[in-house]
């Protein structure tokens, strides 16, 4: 098979702490933080997460062991999926072959 990889899942963070998702809720009922949360549904979803931080408290809990997701919160996390992507890179899966070598020859 073929191994999907999340480069950078965590997005920076930049949708955490929205009052549109409970993704804080639910890390607050776990004691968790969202990060870990994010980390750990790729991991159980079987995505190859790689996460990026230079402080050293964030790379621990990039970790995201010692604990597991149940089938409701997996599912509760699924449908916070608002299609957002943090590659530029991505938006080539959408275009045709041409299309997509045209913008990078720019």
């Amino acid at each position: 098979g073929v191994a999907i990889m999340a480069a950078a899942p965590l997005a920076g963070g930049r949708l955490f702490g929205s009052a549109q998702t409970s993704l804080a809720a639910l890390a607050a009922r776990k004691s968790r933080s969202e990060a870990e949360l994010a980390i750990r549904w790729c991991l159980q979803r079987g995505f190859a997460a790689i996460p990026k931080s230079k402080v050293a408290k964030r790379v621990e809990e990039n970790a995201a062991f010692g604990f597991s997701l149940s089938a409701s919160d997996m599912l509760e996390i699924g449908r916070l999926d608002r299609g957002y992507s943090a590659c530029r890179a991505s938006r080539a899966l959408e275009m045709s072959w041409d299309a997509a070598v045209d913008e990078v020859s720019g």
